[in-house]
């Protein structure tokens, strides 16, 4: 068996890596649910020691590149300032919060698809190489941005049915607008609709201008629920008698909310179901090979004799 096994590895030696990469991010996937299951502070610890101790030579690096950055930024130009502008409104609908992840985005955006072109015009010296290349490295970060700005607005279209059903207990119970808003960033949980809820409290609390809070809001969630929950809390704040709004949007966003959880629970069902497949399927092609070589040896062997 394992002298088949090792035979059918060097004959079909693209075959066996493909199966060793599966082998190897099915084990990755598996390990780290059984950590997560096992560990209540697997999450937490994640994110620990990934970051960049101070006072090394790294930081001090880091930090000259970043005055650098500042003083092209600080420049009088009017294209650089648009990009600016456009790349902190991306990293805020992405949920970035690194205080470097302006310049880091725009390392990755702008400056490493010219960098990976430079690179292959040098290595390979093929322009159409070296443009596909920049091309790629250009929308692999734009989709990296892309999925996580989905995301942010996924979780706010889920918290939405919660949002509603707090500020219509609260407006029903006699509290006004205004304290409603101030402090529905309290009974939501996921950290970034959170934060965003925290900035538009704490903007009208300093402003008391809700156009311009509400039109901060909406362009960090650009989606319909977004809009809605804008036109709810500006006639409030309008008119002091929102109710009616409020507990329509709410019956609706709770259906809505019911449907994502189902969906979310099918998709996981069937990705589940697709990594038991191809792990069964991997097993069995790692089995069924050598038998069915060892099978063939025996057959040619009887048929000499």
């Amino acid at each position: 068996m394992i002298s088949s096994t090792i035979d059918f590895v060097c004959r079909n030696k693209a075959a066996a890596l493909i199966l060793l990469l599966l082998n190897i991010m099915l084990a990755r996937r598996i390990v780290y649910k059984i950590e997560v299951r096992l560990n209540r502070f697997a999450r937490e610890a994640l994110g620990i020691g990934s970051g960049i101790r101070k006072n090394t030579i790294y930081k001090n690096m880091l930090n000259r590149l970043i005055r650098y950055v500042k003083l092209i930024i600080n420049k009088d130009n009017r294209i650089l300032n648009i990009i600016i502008d456009s790349s902190r409104l991306i990293i805020k609908q992405a949920g970035f919060k690194n205080p470097y992840s302006l310049y880091i985005y725009i390392f990755f955006q702008y400056i490493n698809p010219v960098i990976g072109f430079l690179l292959v015009i040098l290595v390979r010296k093929n322009f159409i190489t070296a443009v596909l290349f920049g091309i790629f490295l250009f929308f692999a970060c734009q989709n990296y941005v892309n999925t996580r700005k989905k995301d942010m607005v996924k979780k706010f279209e889920k918290h939405t049915y919660i949002i509603y059903k707090y500020l219509n207990n609260q407006i029903s119970a006699g509290m006004r607008v205004a304290d409603a808003i101030k402090s529905v960033y309290m009974i939501v949980t996921d950290k970034d609709i959170r934060s965003a809820l925290v900035d538009l409290a704490s903007r009208f609390e300093l402003t008391n201008d809700i156009d311009a809070c509400l039109l901060e809001f909406k362009q960090r969630f650009e989606c319909e629920a977004a809009e809605t929950l804008a036109v709810a809390l500006k006639q409030g704040i309008e008119t002091g008698n929102n109710s009616n709004i409020i507990a329509r949007q709410e019956k609706k966003m709770f259906n809505r909310f019911i449907h994502q959880v189902k969906l979310e629970t099918d998709m996981a069902k069937f990705r589940s179901f697709c990594a038991i497949t191809m792990f069964c399927t991997i097993i069995s092609i790692m089995v069924l090979i050598p038998l069915i070589n060892d099978i063939k040896a025996s057959l040619s062997q009887i048929l000499i004799n």
